[in-house]
């Protein structure tokens, strides 16, 4: 026995644009912010205690691993905007021929 029941999703192309500008913006903000990424600590720069500087390297790594991290975030955000802008485009131009094939049918 066969299953006549098929599932239908419906998209709006006009929402999923603005999905993908978003994804675009923020992925433009994202480069921007890196030069406002902290770099430094200023704690215990000075410090003669052991215990401090242990605690300003465990810091500055920590800062260097969101860095790495942050990078990795934009590329997959640009990534998904891309990717969203081609399906896209895809659905555009089947548009534009399923239009032009009802044309030809009518006339």
């Amino acid at each position: 026995m066969t299953d006549d029941h098929s599932s239908h999703v419906a998209v709006g192309l006009g929402d999923l644009r603005e999905v993908a500008s978003w994804l675009r913006d923020e992925a433009q903000s994202l480069t921007g912010d890196r030069d406002h990424l902290q770099s430094n600590v200023h704690f215990g720069h000075h410090s003669p205690c052991g215990e401090t500087h242990v605690a300003r390297r465990a810091a500055l790594s920590l800062l260097d691993d969101h860095r790495a991290r942050w990078e990795e975030h934009r590329e997959e955000l640009a990534s998904l905007a891309t990717a969203l802008d081609k399906a896209l485009d895809h659905y555009a131009d089947i548009a534009i021929d399923t239009d032009n094939d009802v044309w030809k049918l009518e006339q």
